[in-house]
């Protein structure tokens, strides 16, 4: 979280390429999956029906109904004011961890079918060797929790969430931490639901990969892919893909650093890779859900440097937002949503997305929940990595300014738009 500017961010756009032309042809929802390997306990027999499978996965894709994100509620918590990721374990137990005090925090969540919410606090635990903490994922494989750091020379570490006790780490290239902006590192961290593939991002760019974000411009960071050869196994790295965040709404002296950055991720059973971006201009504040798609785009992985490089960054579709502008004259309710997970289903074709944020310096510790519709059965079910079929994208929010993004009137700054 940005320390003094964040607190006021959040109110609630070549190695693996994509599927081949012949697949690309047939299916253009299935390019949005996100770029996997054959890869782990699988491969041995799924290269032999990589044929048939890649053929039955493209044809699902076709027929698969579009990703759509609908409010759902919201529930005050009062574990702290500065938890900034959250996970869900599995049942009604989540964790979340807390960047003021390093912390993991146990949440019990109770959500209804109809998205309802309530929340009850668990214990904590500080975790050693920690500073910083801002994004968390629950590993099945292990029953671990890994968590992101922004200011450590190593950033994922992997934590016993009983006794917060330190357990392995990923290894996150050099330049990851060497090049880091202050304060703008690691925020986000994933885990897909089979446990073989993790995900992070830095929330703006390199300093050797461009500036930071813009009114004209967003800012581009690397989405960082990690996988395992066997469940449990130590991470490798598999991975880099640009990714560029949305521009500055105003250029205001309200805020002595703004920003427009990533603040989550979250690995759908379908292979969708879901994007939580948050932007604060001191003149307006606004959270946002993209599906990134990376059909042609460049692993970048070996690229030392970004800036002026030629290179085919990934697509990104808007699936959720939510906005507001800041008044000098109120005190807005703002909710710094600083993580993601998916959560429970909820019926036939829902599920739930859990998004959290921290109190901020006007706002409240809130967890929030999402209807999430389109992932079928894949949600339950998991699928073999790479294997399974794409799900479409649903309508697109609009850039800020156009029809698509609500921008209120100054006097209605106390509330967020479409709550």
């Amino acid at each position: 979280m940005a320390k003094g500017v964040t607190d006021m961010t959040d109110a609630m756009g070549a190695a693996p390429t994509g599927p081949s032309p012949a697949l690309s042809a047939m299916s253009f929802h299935f390019s949005r999956r996100r770029p996997r390997g054959i890869r782990g306990a699988f491969g041995h027999w799924a290269l032999r029906l990589l044929p048939a499978l890649a053929l039955a996965a493209a044809l699902a894709g076709t027929s698969s109904a579009a990703l759509t994100i609908s409010d759902g509620a919201s529930a005050i918590h009062s574990a702290s004011n500065e938890l900034s990721g959250i996970t869900w374990a599995g049942g009604d137990l989540y964790y979340a961890v807390d960047d003021r005090e390093n912390a993991l925090y146990r949440l019990n969540l109770t959500i209804g079918d109809n998205g309802s919410i309530s929340c009850s606090l668990g214990e904590s635990v500080r975790l050693r060797h920690s500073h910083d903490t801002e994004g968390c994922a629950w590993d099945p494989c292990c029953g671990t929790v890994w968590v992101a750091m922004e200011r450590t020379q190593t950033p994922i570490r992997e934590y016993d969430p009983a006794t917060g006790a330190a357990l392995r780490s990923a290894p996150l290239p050099a330049l990851m931490v060497e090049s880091r902006r202050l304060n703008y590192g690691l925020e986000a961290l994933t885990i897909s639901r089979d446990g073989m593939e993790m995900w992070t991002c830095n929330e703006e760019a390199l300093t050797v990969d461009g500036p930071r974000s813009t009114v004209s411009a967003g800012s581009v960071v690397r989405l960082t892919r990690f996988t395992r050869e066997v469940p449990g196994g130590d991470w490798k790295l598999d991975g880099q893909w640009a990714y560029q965040t949305e521009p500055l709404r105003h250029d205001s002296s309200l805020a002595s650093s703004p920003r427009s950055g990533v603040a989550g991720l979250c690995a759908l059973p379908d292979g969708t890779l879901l994007v939580l971006e948050r932007e604060f201009s001191g003149a307006s504040i606004s959270s946002a859900i993209f599906a990134v798609d990376f059909g042609g785009a460049a692993d970048i992985s070996q690229m030392p440097s970004l800036e002026g490089a030629v290179f085919s960054k990934v697509g990104k579709k808007c699936l959720w937002r939510r906005g507001s502008r800041i008044s000098v004259r109120s005190r807005p309710s703002l909710l710094n949503y600083e993580g993601i997970c998916l959560g429970p289903g909820l019926g036939e074709d829902a599920d739930a997305l859990v998004i959290i944020a921290d109190a901020g310096i006007f706002g409240k510790p809130c967890v929030s929940t999402l209807i999430l519709r389109g992932l079928g059965d894949t949600a339950g079910a998991g699928r073999i990595p790479g294997l399974g079929a794409g799900a479409g994208l649903g309508p697109s929010c609009g850039a800020p300014g156009s029809g698509g993004y609500p921008v209120p009137a100054a006097e209605e700054a106390d509330e967020i738009v479409g709550r």
